[in-house]
């Protein structure tokens, strides 16, 4: 009885060993182990050949099968926008891609396991209603309207582009626009509304406060940004209207979108007067963020809660806390941040298919002197920054 009882667990452990064996997570066809004869390739139904207007986001799969072989992987290249048409490989049998606007060719073959390649890759021709960035430069009014210098912010921002040579350009004011609603990336498929989505513009410029709205479209601004678009966001207290919660000090999670794509690795968030803003060099020129009450000896500095911004190496600080810590005693008031001084509050970085700004302040904050009205934030300075910014790293076309 025991002899037969140990035949039959070695039997069942046979059997379990021989489809542990046989499994694949592909879907192929499977031969023999070797053999002379090369691989076929076949993709699986969706999207149609020839099919129009397809999302932007695809899952495209395939299948293979070898007479007398064994599948190993794949090989995929693609052209069309922002593709490369480089063969890439893979052991699976799908790839999740991002497509722009327009047509693409995808080619496929399957590789077995003697390294014979499918002569006759199996073929894919589609059209992608995607991101076409042909409409210039958005900027995206983030404040909230009840403010009572609004107007006088957005005329400022308007300077600060007229300024730097760029004329032509898009506004929205999100608290109006999208009060019901929020952007979208592209129009949905045959949209006869005339909606656009974020998708359609080269750069856009993010102006924001703690308050924002920047982390309710966290997803389609990355979708953005991974298509190839630039972004621009400044603000008081930047950070938090990215992640809804105000900076510590400690390094953000590499799959967050300041760490991931403004390549910031920690920040921290004060609410300070600063009467300079240091700039990196001609490039960013310096910024004076104060100014002396008329007929007074008083001083009136730039007081919002800033953001504290530690870059990743690969990213450029541009802006920084001034070092001269002091105390005045007029006011009683302490200017510049010990703690802060001489870190960096602005960093430039260049992704292999984006680019993006982040500024911890605001390029406008309006001081009264009187019955004058002004920006604290140096002008002439922002706008050589924007300038900059725009024509030599962003290669914004005026």
């Amino acid at each position: 009885m025991c002899s037969l009882r140990r035949h039959i667990t070695m039997a069942a452990a046979l059997l379990a060993w021989a489809a542990l064996s046989s499994c694949n997570n592909q879907p192929t066809d499977q031969g023999l182990t070797s053999g002379s004869k090369p691989p076929e390739t076949a993709f699986a139904p969706l999207p149609l050949d020839g099919s129009m207007n397809n999302a932007f986001k695809l899952r495209l799969e395939w299948h293979g099968n070898d007479s007398d072989g064994i599948i190993q992987g794949y090989e995929y290249r693609i052209t069309g926008p922002l593709f490369d048409n480089i063969w890439t490989f893979t052991e699976s049998f799908f790839v999740n891609f991002k497509f722009r606007n327009g047509w693409h060719t995808i080619e496929v073959r399957a590789i077995d396991n003697t390294g014979t390649v499918d002569p006759t890759p199996a073929t894919l021709n589609f059209h992608v209603l995607g991101p076409t960035f042909d409409q210039g430069i958005l900027i995206m009014d983030d404040e909230p309207n009840a403010v009572a210098t609004e107007a006088l912010v957005d005329a400022y921002y308007d300077s600060l582009m007229i300024g730097a040579g760029y004329t032509r350009y898009t506004v929205w004011d999100y608290q109006a626009q999208f009060a019901t609603s929020r952007p979208v990336f592209t129009p949905p498929p045959n949209d006869t509304t005339g909606t656009i989505g974020i998708g359609a513009f080269t750069t856009i410029i993010w102006y924001t406060t703690d308050a924002g709205n920047i982390g309710l479209n966290e997803r389609i601004l990355q979708d953005y940004l991974d298509m190839g678009g630039n972004l621009w966001v400044c603000g008081s207290n930047v950070i938090e209207a990215i992640t809804g919660n105000s900076p510590t000090g400690v390094e953000f999670a590499p799959n967050s979108m300041p760490y991931k794509y403004f390549h910031a690795l920690r920040a921290k968030a004060a609410n300070l007067n600063l009467d300079w803003l240091i700039g990196l060099d001609d490039r960013f020129p310096d910024a004076s963020t104060s100014y002396q009450v008329p007929n007074t000896t008083i001083f009136q500095y730039f007081l919002t809660e800033v953001n504290q911004l530690i870059p990743q190496p690969d990213a450029m600080p541009v802006y920084f806390f001034s070092s001269n810590y002091y105390r005045d005693t007029r006011r009683a008031i302490d200017v510049n941040s010990e703690e802060f001084a001489g870190t960096p509050n602005a960093i430039v970085y260049k992704g292999d298919t984006f680019k993006t700004a982040l500024f911890g302040f605001p390029l406008v904050s309006i001081a009264r002197a009187g019955a004058a009205s002004f920006n604290i934030v140096n002008t002439a300075a922002m706008t050589k920054t924007v300038r900059y910014i725009l024509e030599q790293e962003f290669q914004e076309p005026k």
